[in-house]
């Protein structure tokens, strides 16, 4: 490590409240602390300008490395960090490179799994209850919806949210005003369970008369009446994986990136049935 450069790790988030995220940067964490290490959190707040502004506080502590858990970030950051000899960890953008390396999410795997599900169960409308326009990993999870429904031949109809309880029972009322389908696919676990929010107010009986998929496996899915069905991904690993890229990157700054893949998987529970 360079003269005068700290043994921190910057971490930044997007939404520390979504609890997506606190396994994840738990994990990271422990990892750091088992090495001798030190991690400083930052959240972003999903908003691209403060985003941006955060690569000002690793420069100020010199920290020799960050690892972002948001697809908030765009080339502008990463040439600035490296520019400052920053090494970086990035999740679901881009590729690695010298001094960088890169987390991709396997989002195609989960979502195929998710509509297979449902085309067995008869399903053949599905709609899409999706993240933010402007946001990476969003966008990825609709093309990997799309792509679910070409490989199944099916139908569906995808509509934008912001990945809240809020804007999911919002989003999947314009969705069911629109649209006859059977099945709500939600981008998170969390507009999913605004989703079923929206079906007990309307009285939509779950999953008898709407099937209901949500993404992630937070904590809260199986707790959910009924208990969610859901795409697990697993956070604990994304964090753990970050850490060994960015202590790799630490004893190496100029070695080449690594990149890594995270696997998804279908988790059946309560909210799906066949069409009656």
């Amino acid at each position: 490590m360079a003269a005068g450069r700290s043994s921190t790790s910057g971490l930044v988030a997007p939404d520390i409240e979504n609890p997506f995220f606190p396994e994840i940067i738990r994990a990271f964490q422990e990892s750091t602390n088992l090495s001798g290490l030190e991690a400083v959190g930052m959240n972003t707040a999903y908003d691209a300008q403060r985003t941006r502004g955060v690569i000002e506080r690793p420069v100020s502590l010199q920290v020799p490395g960050a690892a972002f858990f948001t697809t908030q970030v765009d080339s502008g950051i990463k040439n600035a960090l490296a520019a400052r000899n920053i090494a970086g960890v990035y999740m679901d953008y881009g590729d690695a490179a010298p001094g960088i390396s890169s987390i991709a999410v396997n989002y195609p795997e989960g979502m195929l799994q998710a509509i297979t599900h449902l085309r067995d169960l008869g399903h053949r409308r599905i709609g899409l209850v999706g993240g933010p326009a402007h946001g990476a990993g969003a966008q990825r999870r609709k093309a990997a919806f799309l792509e679910g429904l070409k490989t199944n031949g099916i139908e569906g109809r995808a509509t934008e949210s912001d990945f809240s309880v809020q804007g999911g029972y919002f989003s999947c009322s314009k969705l069911l005003a629109s649209y006859d389908c059977t099945a709500v696919i939600a981008a998170n676990d969390l507009m999913a369970i605004g989703a079923l929010h929206l079906a007990y107010d309307r009285q939509i009986a779950v999953p008898a008369q709407l099937s209901i998929i949500g993404f992630d496996d937070i904590t809260f899915a199986k707790f959910t009446q009924p208990a969610l069905t859901t795409v697990a991904v697993p956070r604990a690993e994304i964090g753990r994986v970050a850490f060994e890229c960015r202590l790799a990157l630490m004893k190496d700054p100029g070695a080449a990136g690594e990149s890594h893949e995270i696997p998804t998987h279908l988790v059946v529970r309560q909210t799906t049935a066949s069409v009656g």
